[in-house]
């Protein structure tokens, strides 16, 4: 019975292991995608580099998880990408226009 434990105890650990591994790859995969988008790149490409985002801040609907303002003019939207782990740890953002133009991106990190 206690090798069964044991074993179970080590096939979890491995899977925490792996979890936390795949988030910090995906972690740097994000920053690595954010650093070649440019400003007047199109919403489009942005949504293929770094897939759907976790959140969509409108302009006028703060999302103040890590910035301490909104969205505002001449930010339309702000599309946001959680690090999945635990939220409110680090994030990256692209600020898109009304015609949904890149105006700017910003990869957020809790001191």
């Amino acid at each position: 019975m206690s090798k069964i434990i044991q074993r179970l105890i080590l096939v979890l650990l491995a899977i925490a292991v792996i979890f936390v591994a795949s988030c910090s790859l995906q972690a740097r995969n994000r920053t690595q995608s954010l650093s070649r988008i440019s400003v007047g790149d199109s919403e489009l490409s942005v949504l293929e580099r770094l897939g759907q985002p976790s959140t969509r801040e409108n302009s006028g609907q703060p999302y103040l998880l890590y910035a301490d303002q909104g969205c505002i003019s001449p930010c339309f939207t702000r599309l946001w990408w959680e690090w999945p782990l635990l939220r409110g740890i680090e994030a990256w953002s692209v600020e898109l226009d009304s015609s949904g133009k890149v105006l700017g991106t910003a990869h957020w990190v809790s001191p």
